[in-house]
């Protein structure tokens, strides 16, 4: 025995006006994947996220590149474990 559409939208609304439940609306369109990433892109617009710069960022930025403070061959660091490393390369 098959059932066909006819019969399973008679079932269900027969089935709404027993449980009192009001019929449904017509949804929503649901954005497109394309829409979706849009929408997204406007509310992450690269302009908005970049920080001022402020004199706290200029002072740091200055101690973080003073020159001659890479590690350069020859010279020793301290490992994690406490250990001292020469760079040899």
């Amino acid at each position: 025995m098959g059932f066909d559409k006819a019969e399973m939208e008679a079932s269900r609304e027969h089935w709404r006006r027993v449980f009192g439940k009001p019929a449904p609306t017509t949804a929503e369109r649901l954005p497109t994947r394309d829409e979706r990433i849009a929408a997204w892109a406007a509310r992450h617009d690269p302009e908005q996220r970049v920080a001022p710069v402020t004199e706290a960022v200029l002072q740091t930025r200055a101690q973080l590149h003073v020159a001659g403070s890479a590690f350069g061959i020859g010279s020793e660091r301290y490992a994690a474990d406490g250990s001292r490393w020469r760079r040899v390369a």
